[in-house]
């Protein structure tokens, strides 16, 4: 599939390509003309999946791009801002996702910005999220447990850094 602009963020990319924008104008007109094209289009849209929204912040990065054009300012400013001015900027993202990110950064490296409140709330969800007992898309204590004790099996080269990660897991 070939990448597709807009003619304003073609300029932003800022290419070292001459490009004939009239030219590149009239074979967007043509296409937007073209019966094949339609019809292309229709049936691309008729046979694509819909995928159900994931639960899980981390697989919704994907949605909703324009949001990283909307907050790109303010990603920006968040990440050059000295630690005391951070969680005023991570509550002015307009995507909800980006808020959440950030008050994660926020937790793992300038702890002492949050309430105590809202460490606790943190503390509890890694809790609940490295015990859960679903079918999650990511390494939970259990499964870590029992990748420890299928290589335990197979690699007697790493027994002792093994036995001491999993006795480290069990004690989580």
């Amino acid at each position: 599939m070939p990448l597709v602009f807009k003619r304003d963020q073609l300029e932003q990319l800022e290419l070292a390509i001459d490009s004939d924008f009239e030219a590149l104008d009239d074979l967007a007109a043509e296409a937007k003309q073209s019966v094949l094209v339609y019809e292309t289009a229709i049936l691309r849209d008729q046979t694509t999946d819909q995928f159900e929204a994931s639960p899980h912040i981390e697989a919704q990065i994907y949605e909703d791009f324009d949001a990283f054009d909307r907050d790109r300012y303010l990603m920006e400013d968040f990440h050059n801002a000295p630690a005391e001015e951070k969680t005023s900027i991570a509550k002015q993202f307009s995507d909800q996702r980006f808020r959440a990110f950030a008050k994660r950064i926020i937790f793992e490296n300038y702890p002492e910005q949050l309430k105590e409140s809202e460490k606790d709330d943190f503390r509890q969800k890694i809790t609940e999220r490295i015990s859960d007992e679903d079918d999650v898309p990511w390494t939970t204590k259990q499964k870590a447990v029992e990748q420890c004790d299928r290589m335990l099996e197979s690699r007697e080269d790493i027994h002792s850094e093994l036995i001491n990660l999993r006795n480290y897991l069990e004690s989580l």
